[in-house]
């Protein structure tokens, strides 16, 4: 699969951050758009809708959480989203299994700008193979859970 060397590194641009529909629900639940680093694929969904239509459409869920917190800070955030990637085309899946921590999340334009977005995520290493690339016209952030509800920080402690 080809992925680019420096893709996970960089942040996605404003541009294409405003074109994701629901990105607030987790820009509110992390307190910013995270680049997906060490994030987990829970689940990976391929779907064609019932109705006559020639639109394909994957679901993924990731387990989230903020990066710059440790493990049991109570503000780590710790959460799952799960996102909508419309008219996919140009799927390449390879490697799934009992853990999907990845590298990052890279969203671009595509080479073609008919076919609206480039997406890529891989894992994190040799043991962890989770490489999926694909085009996309559409992205929306469909829902956040906090799986930390109670666990907040408190002057109580």
């Amino acid at each position: 699969m080809d992925k680019p060397e420096n893709t996970f590194s960089q942040p996605i641009t404003p541009d294409i951050l405003a074109t994701i529909a629901g990105r607030e629900l987790l820009i509110h639940h992390l307190g910013h758009w995270p680049t997906f680093h060490d994030f987990e694929v829970l689940s990976i969904t391929l779907e064609r809708p019932l109705v006559t239509s020639i639109t394909h459409d994957l679901r993924a869920t990731f387990l989230i959480f903020d990066l710059s917190k440790s493990p049991d800070s109570p503000e780590r955030k710790q959460g799952t989203v799960e996102i909508l990637f419309e008219y996919i085309d140009n799927l390449q899946i390879e490697g799934f299994n009992q853990q999907n921590p990845i590298m990052g999340l890279s969203i671009t334009p595509a080479e073609d700008p008919s076919s609206g977005l480039r997406v890529i995520w891989t894992g994190t290493g040799p043991g962890w193979k989770n490489d999926v690339s694909f085009t996309c016209g559409c992205i929306t952030v469909l829902r956040v859970i906090d799986l930390n509800p109670f666990q907040k920080s408190t002057p109580f402690k």
